[in-house]
């Protein structure tokens, strides 16, 4: 599985979001969930990979006690990849 921040020009099959379950769910579990959701798809890459943490529930934070509700969300685009693209780097 490929994870690019680049757009690399190939068709997109889907769109992809995921979503951790819990709030201190690692990078790595969720990276993992979305290479899932781009195979289901026919991909073996992820281009336009973002993540990010944000709140879950932005009115949990306007009471005077506060909890962490940051969740991290996967997004990008799923693609297919015909050949390995870190070959190309190395040539």
């Amino acid at each position: 599985m490929f994870f690019t921040e680049e757009s690399v020009g190939l068709e997109v099959l889907g769109e992809i979001k995921v979503t951790a379950t819990t709030q201190n769910t690692p990078l790595i579990e969720v990276k993992k969930s979305a290479a899932h959701a781009v195979i289901r798809l026919g991909g073996n890459g992820l281009m336009a990979y973002q993540y990010t943490q944000k709140a879950d529930n932005p009115i949990k934070d306007a009471f005077l006690f506060k909890w962490d509700s940051e969740r991290i969300t996967v997004t990008g685009l799923a693609v297919r990849f015909d050949h390995d693209p870190r070959e190309e780097k190395s040539a």
